[in-house]
Parts: C-alpha cells; sequence; structure tokens
C-alpha cells in the first residue's frame, strides 16, 4: 500500500513538473512570438521610411534637374538681348528672362522649404553650348537660338506633363499643374517670333 501511495505521489511530482516546463516552453515561445512581432513591425516601418525618403530624393532630383534648365534659359536670354539685333527676338529674351527667374525663385523656394539641396546654376555643358553661338553670325545666331529656345520649351512641357503623375509631394504636384501653362505661352511666343523672321 506504502509503495502505490508512493509511486502516485511519484506520478504527480514528474506532473507538475511537466506542467511547469509546458509553461515555461510556452512563455519562451510567446516571447519569441512577440519579439519576432516586433521586428517585422519595425521593418515594414523601415522600409515606409525608405520608401518615403527615396520618394522624397526623386522629387529633389526632379527639381533640380528643373532648375539647371532654368538657369541654362535666363544665361541664353541674356545673351540673346546682348548679341541679337532684332527687336521681336530682343523683346522675347527679355520676358523669358524675367519669367524664367520667376520660376527658379519658385523653385528655390519649394526647395527650401522641403529642405531639398539643388542646383545653384547651369550645368557645364549648357555653358560650354552658349559660349560656342557667341561665335555665330547675328542671323545666324537668331536663328539658332530661337531653335534652341523652341526644343528646350518643348522638352521642358514633356517634363513637367510627365512628372505631374510621377511626383509625390503635393506641392511641387501644384507648382507643377501651375507651370505649365507658363511654359506653353512661351513656346507659343517663340513659335510666332520664329514665323515672323522667316
Amino acid at each position: 500500500m506504502k509503495k502505490i501511495k508512493f509511486t502516485n505521489f511519484g506520478f504527480a511530482v514528474l506532473f507538475l513538473t511537466g506542467l511547469a516546463s509546458c509553461n515555461d516552453s510556452s512563455d519562451s515561445f510567446d516571447e519569441n512570438r512577440d519579439s519576432l512581432m516586433r521586428d517585422s513591425i519595425d521593418r515594414a516601418d523601415n522600409t515606409r521610411f525608405n520608401d518615403s525618403a527615396s520618394m522624397q530624393n526623386k522629387d529633389a532630383v526632379w527639381v533640380s534637374e528643373v532648375l539647371e534648365s532654368n538657369f541654362a534659359e535666363i544665361e541664353l536670354s541674356k545673351q540673346a538681348q546682348q548679341k541679337a539685333t532684332d527687336k521681336q527676338v530682343k523683346d522675347l529674351a527679355v520676358m523669358l528672362e524675367k519669367d524664367h527667374m520667376s520660376l527658379v525663385n519658385e523653385a528655390k523656394d519649394l526647395a527650401s522649404k522641403k529642405n531639398w539641396t539643388v542646383a545653384s546654376g547651369e550645368t557645364t555643358d549648357a555653358m560650354k553650348k552658349r559660349e560656342d553661338m557667341m561665335d555665330d553670325q547675328v542671323k545666324e545666331y537668331q536663328k539658332d537660338w530661337l531653335e534652341m529656345m523652341e526644343d528646350r520649351h518643348e522638352n521642358s512641357i514633356k517634363k513637367f506633363e510627365d512628372a505631374a503623375d510621377d511626383v509625390t509631394d503635393v506641392e511641387l504636384r501644384s507648382w507643377i499643374t501651375s507651370t505649365v501653362p507658363k511654359l506653353r505661352a512661351h513656346h507659343d511666343r517663340i513659335m510666332q517670333v520664329q514665323k515672323a523672321m522667316k
């Protein structure tokens, strides 16, 4: 009889020990599961942050490229005011310098507000092309200048229209939308002057 009681007592001890072990294992499992869930959430948050930072960087690069182009057009406009002799070309150059300076200021203000690092001048290639044009005869210069400004404005319009769907920043998208009509007006005026000079 004593032997049976001892055996029952032994089974009870084993059962309780096993139960405690299961609880420890269960707690460990819960901790591991919680840790994995936290890691997964952290990774998701980091991915969202990196994607957002990447998109903002993409917007900043786009603005920087636009500024480079506008700086080049301002310098080309200044050059035309000095080298051209046709009044319509000179007047057009004055208008383009003024309008593109406004666009530069708007883009720089937006970039400053967003803390984006952007270009502060034209590219070396644009500068070289402009310098090469200085050797042209006046008549050839005016023709080439108008063609260049036509091409540049066509490219700008396309760049702005394409970007309207791609950029993520709401204020940038609004600025793009409001700028396209100005670029179209420039293009139309360039075409008018070209036609008048033929």
